[in-house]
């Protein structure tokens, strides 16, 4: 289920330093933190229409909540009306609570998930590159793709100024939480497809912004020498006088949805 995603993971491996990393790239999050929140008396009703509509609810150490009898049972309100609308959720908590905890809507939870365990992988980057490649249904075996745009007549129109960057030159940009705040400034969304139907995900931000990340990522150690020239062509040659008009659009291959049932 891509809209909920729970993390599992010994004390100490770096749970919280993962819903840090996620709540540093995306917006309209809400962070119940369970760690400081078990020790509150009561949830408002204010507090639990707000956990239940906002656009992502980040809950960090959901079992610490069942020490508080009276907000467990808000913390289950809110999980089975967010479930049931399927509003985008992410949980932390130990595998051996969520498999033997017998309420039903954790047991829902727990089968429809995507399922991450950090005492397999504890790097936060690499952690937060296969959610966020999850989450966008991004292929990152097909080229990413820059190019600019002008705002004409109340309209964004494609030019023929674009450049290509191959596998192993982007998939180091996915080591870096910047890229992925990058992309999420440019809203990535399905708007197209090419010529055999292979859909994109597509992302626009003006120039003047873009060019801030540009000079960030033409700055990082680990960007192969080929990316880098590319990095440098589109922020010397793509410049313009008029750049407020100029937008810069990046394009990613979708993963092609599998079809059939799982063996």
């Amino acid at each position: 289920m891509k809209d909920l995603i729970i993390i599992t993971g010994n004390s100490g491996v770096g749970k919280s330093a993962l819903i840090n990393a996620y709540l540093d790239v995306f917006q309209g999050c809400l962070l119940i933190d369970g760690k400081e929140v078990f020790n509150s008396s009561i949830l408002t009703p204010t507090q639990i229409a707000e956990y239940k509509e906002c656009s992502r609810l980040i809950i960090d150490d959901l079992f610490l909540l069942t020490l508080n009898s009276s907000i467990w049972g808000n913390i289950l309100e809110i999980l089975e009306y967010r479930f049931y609308y399927a509003k985008f959720m992410l949980i932390t908590g130990d595998l051996a609570q969520f498999t033997t905890y017998r309420t039903g809507t954790i047991k829902k939870l727990l089968t429809t998930a995507q399922l991450y365990d950090m005492n397999i992988e504890r790097e936060v980057s690499k952690l937060m590159a296969q959610i966020y490649l999850a989450e966008n249904h991004i292929d990152r075996s097909r080229p990413m793709k820059l190019y600019l745009m002008e705002n004409e007549g109340g309209g964004l129109s494609c030019t023929d100024t674009e450049l290509d960057f191959l596998p192993e030159e982007w998939n180091e940009l996915l080591q870096e939480m910047l890229f992925f705040k990058f992309l999420e400034v440019g809203e990535l969304q399905s708007l197209a497809c090419d010529e055999d139907g292979n859909d994109f995900l597509s992302g626009f931000l003006p120039f003047t912004q873009a060019e801030e990340y540009l000079q960030k990522f033409k700055e990082l150690n680990n960007l192969p020498a080929t990316t880098k020239e590319k990095l440098n062509t589109v922020i010397e040659s793509w410049n313009s006088p008029n750049k407020r008009k100029i937008y810069l659009g990046v394009d990613f291959y979708k993963m092609k949805e599998r079809t059939g049932f799982k063996q």
